[in-house]
């Protein structure tokens, strides 16, 4: 796949102790030439915000869920993502990990120190992944997993932050 821009979909708690979170993932979008989209910044006044989610969604190539705090929106948007079969980054505290709902940890989730002095080293872990989503999005991987070849696992995995 050429470096062309992705369009990643980004679902977090809208608090500001998340902020620092937005940063650091916007930080590796911008190294990687994905265009992040968080709601909350592309609704318009008035408009119906979960038409909004649904259509930016639809629109996205991949995206990104923050699940620390167990947010009920997040869990929704995360629910529509996986419904859209959206590839989907999820992100947690470590705290978090080890609360997961059953279904959840089920998927690789990318563990984080709740640490904002640990921004950078989150932006390089985000990094690795976009990296991971844009080889599985890749037209010839895409091409090998419809006819049957099978993508060594640690190709695709990601591994928690320490």
């Amino acid at each position: 796949m050429s470096e062309t821009t992705l369009r990643a979909f980004f679902a977090s708690p809208f608090a500001e102790e998340y902020r620092w979170l937005r940063d650091a993932i916007a930080a590796a979008c911008r190294q990687h030439d994905v265009e992040l989209r968080a709601v909350d910044e592309v609704v318009t006044p008035g408009e119906n915000i979960v038409h909004t989610i649904h259509q930016e969604i639809e629109l996205a190539d991949f995206a990104f869920a923050v699940l620390t705090g167990h947010n009920p929106n997040v869990f929704y948007e995360l629910g529509r993502l996986l419904q859209a079969s959206k590839p989907t980054i999820m992100l947690a505290d470590k705290t978090t990990l080890s609360m997961l709902p059953f279904d959840v940890r089920a998927f690789a989730v990318l563990g984080y120190s709740s640490d904002p002095a640990s921004a950078s080293q989150l932006t390089a872990s985000v990094g690795n992944a976009i990296g991971k989503v844009r080889g599985a999005l890749d037209p010839a991987t895409r091409t090998s997993v419809t006819a049957g070849q099978a993508i060594p696992a640690k190709s695709i995995s990601l591994s928690a932050v320490q």
